[in-house]
């Protein structure tokens, strides 16, 4: 068998193709996984800040039901319900 130069570097160009298909794959397949980090983090954090909310506005309901309550039974009713803000 004889060396062929063109065959040899067709070789070498297809090779050389393959080696760069590879690596671009590989960097898809890494960023891909950063993103998929990401959006679990961001779903983690969003979750988190929406049960503090939540707990907030328990606690300032709670907060206001009781002092409407202490109000009323210190015979204050009618202020409070003269100066009740409604809920938008």
């Amino acid at each position: 068998m004889t060396f062929h130069p063109y065959l040899y570097e067709k070789l070498i160009a297809i090779r050389h193709e393959e080696i760069q298909h590879d690596m671009q794959q590989s960097r898809l397949r890494a960023s891909a996984g950063q993103r998929r980090t990401f959006v679990r983090y961001a779903a983690r954090r969003l979750g988190t800040l929406l049960v503090e909310l939540g707990s907030q506005l328990q606690r300032r309901e709670g907060w206001e039901r009781m002092s409407k309550r202490n109000a009323v039974e210190r015979g204050m009713g009618a202020y409070v319900e003269r100066n009740a803000v409604e809920p938008t």
